[in-house]
């Protein structure tokens, strides 16, 4: 996506929350910038916020599958004591 196109799409949004669901090069005059932008929104991005962003994101599905798993284990175990 180009540059001006996703300061448009930013400037319609109006800092509305977005959850970023595709992601592409940002390009100006047709050549990638290095940086990324999100298609909906227009959020710039980072390689490293990016990167940021997905690890804080599987952060905390592992801690929800965590959560799942000592309930169920709490769960087995009163099954079992009783």
């Amino acid at each position: 996506m180009e540059a001006e196109e996703a300061r448009t799409r930013r400037g319609l949004w109006f800092g509305r929350p977005c959850v970023h669901p595709e992601i592409e090069h940002q390009e100006v005059q047709g050549t990638w910038s290095g940086g990324y932008v999100c298609k909906l929104c227009g959020s710039e991005f980072s390689k490293i916020s990016l990167w940021e962003g997905i690890y804080h994101f599987l952060q905390q599905e592992m801690d929800a599958v965590q959560v799942r798993e000592t309930v169920e284990l709490d769960r087995q175990l009163q099954s079992i004591e009783m």
